[in-house]
């Protein structure tokens, strides 16, 4: 299998979008709504929330770049010394 990259902002703007959709489907037939009006209603949210988690992934992704550039920063690999000693 091939080792791809993961996009944190993507992944975490789809998760926030389907959880959007779930929540508004869910509570629209707890409501009694009909499924026009639910399905209608659920994809409002889930494109609200994309939009949202483009934005929180987005921020995420920042934050931890920036975490992980200070971490190598404050613990730098050390150097071995060869065989053949210091010189």
């Amino acid at each position: 299998m091939k080792n791809v990259p993961l996009d944190l902002a993507k992944s975490v703007a789809a998760v926030f979008g389907l959880a959007g959709f779930a929540v508004a489907c869910v509570s629209g037939l707890a409501w009694g709504m009909s499924a026009t009006g639910t399905l209608w209603r659920g994809l409002v949210a889930l494109t609200v929330c994309y939009v949202v988690g483009t934005i929180a992934g987005s921020v995420l992704e920042k934050l931890v770049r920036e975490v992980n550039t200070k971490y190598e920063k404050d613990r730098p690999i050390p150097k071995l010394i060869g065989p053949g000693g210091a010189g």
